[in-house]
């Protein structure tokens, strides 16, 4: 659920004001983003803090169309509808925030990774594991207990929670029996990102590629695409890495 800007870009990379980090990390400059809805004469010009998540669009588009989902299975996403024509509150109680692959930040004897570093539930976030976009991935930082913010009075995550209040034991109370109830409900499904090891289908930025690496024939841009960032020979220096590199060295926010 990672995006916000791409601090490693400095400048042209984006900034995400006074919210923490960035691209690639689970603070808020990672995963908060504004997002703007247009429909003109069905909703009303207006502004709100509620709280939601891409996977909210399925099933807010499926409401508006009359679209049924399927119901074999535990749909995470929330019809906005509320929010967007009667200013309602978010339709989320809580949000789980997912980062890692096994191998990479995430060792797998970690018991609370790879997967769920962070949960926001209404106004507290809680981070079991951080880790810093212009930092080593593989370093990830493990929490416990985890740190816990009142991210609507500290967006920008600086002042933690004493583990010790009564504050930070109630809404960890609260929380943890949202994660529970969360992960009895997971279902194991084969690793996509480990699907992406084959070689042959790889789709890399590089214009010549298919002189380069006529092994691997796919492995190029479009044409109409060779001036963009991810085809100049800046980029070059990493895609030829990329071919070398472990696959435990990558991972997805």
């Amino acid at each position: 659920m990672c995006a916000g800007p791409w601090l490693q870009k400095f400048q042209a990379g984006g900034s995400a004001g006074l919210l923490r980090d960035g691209k690639k990390t689970t603070w808020e400059g990672g995963v908060r983003e504004p997002a703007f809805v247009h429909w003109p004469g069905r909703i009303t010009p207006n502004i709100t803090s509620a709280v939601a998540a891409t996977y909210d669009i399925l099933p807010t588009v499926a409401a508006l169309t009359g679209a049924k989902l399927p119901t074999d299975r535990i749909i995470d996403g929330r019809d906005l509808s509320p929010v967007l024509f009667s200013g309602a509150a978010s339709q989320h109680d809580c949000l789980f925030i997912y980062k890692g692959t096994t191998g990479a930040a995430c060792p797998r004897q970690h018991p609370n990774c790879p997967g769920l570093w962070a949960v926001r539930c209404g106004a507290y976030k809680m981070h079991y594991v951080t880790s810093e976009s212009l930092k080593d991935p593989a370093n990830g930082t493990f929490h416990d207990p985890p740190l816990m913010y009142q991210i609507e009075n500290d967006p920008s995550e600086n002042w933690p929670l004493d583990p010790a209040s009564e504050e930070y034991k109630q809404q960890h109370k609260i929380i943890t029996a949202a994660v529970d109830e969360h992960l009895r409900n997971l279902k194991p499904v084969p690793n996509q990102m480990a699907k992406g090891l084959n070689k042959d289908l790889i789709i890399c930025g590089c214009p010549n590629s298919q002189k380069q690496y006529p092994q691997y024939p796919n492995c190029t841009c479009n044409p109409e695409n060779f001036q963009v960032d991810a085809c100049t020979s800046k980029i070059k220096l990493f895609e030829d890495e990329a071919f070398t590199r472990p696959s435990g060295s990558f991972y997805s926010p």
